[in-house]
């Protein structure tokens, strides 16, 4: 029996100036699909300032990559396979999905106006949408790329099995690489966040 797992990540980042609708940062929860664990990690780094300006230059000093937030997607493919009489078959599959999103933590919420307050739920409500839309996007990505390795689970040989399902894995990853591109373009990074949900239905 031979085993083989491969990983990638995408790196997502969003800038600053997102639109509306929660306060705090939830983890998105999927639906259990077979075949296709997910976890999901949330990382918070620190900023401070009870006026506006001292709070946006905080933020731009401490945000990663020069991004108000940040998504990182990882997929491992693990399958095995045997020969049988008919060549060689998978015998097992699955696409685990490793999600990380990293939030800015703001310190002094409780020494600001309400104003300072609400302009920061709205913000935060911008960068939580387009962040989970990240994360819809890597899950769906890998529930599509589990089901096409697994319906294309056998060959005249091992060989010919393996190299398949290696080019299938990395056309995986690039759509997931497309995808994620085209939802920042539509998006302009969160700063247009309406536009995705306007833009013509399709594989997203």
């Amino acid at each position: 029996m031979e085993v083989a797992a491969r990983s990638f990540l995408v790196l997502c980042l969003m800038a600053i100036g997102a639109a509306p609708a929660l306060a705090l940062q939830d983890a998105p929860e999927f639906p259990p699909v077979e075949g296709v664990p997910v976890t999901v990690s949330l990382d918070f780094f620190d900023v401070s300032g009870v006026s506006q300006r001292r709070l946006d230059e905080s933020i731009e000093m401490n945000r990663p990559l020069g991004f108000d937030t940040a998504t990182i997607a990882g997929f491992t493919a693990n399958w095995a396979y045997e020969a049988d009489d008919q060549g060689c078959s998978l015998t097992a599959i699955e696409v685990p999905v490793d999600i990380l999103i990293r939030y800015p933590r703001w310190t002094e919420w409780m020494r600001a106006s309400q104003d300072m307050r609400a302009g920061w739920e709205s913000r935060m409500a911008g960068m939580v949408a387009h962040e989970n839309g990240h994360a819809r996007i890597a899950v769906m990505t890998a529930v599509e790329l589990h089901d096409e390795l697994a319906l294309n689970g056998s060959a005249a040989d091992c060989a010919t099995l393996e190299a398949d399902l290696n080019g299938r894995l990395e056309a995986g990853i690039q759509r997931l690489r497309d995808r994620q591109g085209e939802y920042d373009r539509i998006t302009g990074h969160g700063t247009r966040q309406a536009d995705y949900d306007r833009a013509p239905a399709g594989p997203r």
